[in-house]
């Protein structure tokens, strides 16, 4: 199950403090990278929710 929590954005914040640009048209791969390590965050943090040790 992935969790989806609407269209990802993406920032450069050395250059863009104020997230006022979205890279993320411009990055797909980082974009796809970082979203997919957050599935996977996702994903341990519901099964170390369901198990009731």
């Amino acid at each position: 199950m992935e969790k989806s929590i609407g269209e990802w954005e993406l920032y450069h914040l050395k250059t863009d403090r104020t997230e006022m640009s979205d890279v993320a048209k411009d990055h797909p791969g980082i974009l796809s990278d970082l979203s997919n390590r957050w599935n996977q965050i996702y994903q341990q943090q519901v099964l170390l929710a369901e198990d009731p040790q």
